[in-house]
């Protein structure tokens, strides 16, 4: 993987997700040292990973603006720290039940996603055309 995390969704974007740096450090786990790069990284892998099962595929290299990528990597990244959460806290149900609303709008931003792929073309989901290769 060649792009930059801190290109696509930055450390301060959780915590502006999260309307406090107190709520997100309560998420990390305790060896990441305060620092939510390893979880955003990937997070970004498994977004990389939806748009190559995409007809027709999406690559990295494709990606003109890769900062189209945020949203899926903020939720992505919330739904795995709260999935984390739920076998390693005592408050389950509060986990439980933000797990499911960013795993939710992470699917939707998955499934929904359109991007700008190099030479400018739209491409949303199962609608952009076999001329760009």
């Amino acid at each position: 993987m060649t792009i930059a995390i801190d290109s696509v969704c930055t450390h301060d974007d959780l915590v502006n997700e999260l309307h406090s740096p107190e709520a997100l450090n309560e998420l990390l786990p305790r060896s990441a040292n305060g620092s939510s790069a390893g979880v955003r990284t990937k997070i970004l892998g498994r977004v990389l990973s939806a748009l190559k099962r995409r007809m027709p595929p999406i690559t990295e290299s494709d990606l003109n603006d890769p900062t189209e990528l945020r949203d899926a990597v903020l939720y992505g990244t919330l739904e795995d720290l709260h999935m984390a959460g739920l076998t390693t806290s005592a408050e389950g149900d509060v986990h439980w039940a933000k797990y499911k609303i960013y795993r939710d709008k992470f699917s939707e931003e998955i499934s929904g996603m359109t991007l700008t792929v190099c030479g400018g073309s739209t491409a949303g989901p199962m609608s952009f055309s076999l001329e760009r290769r």
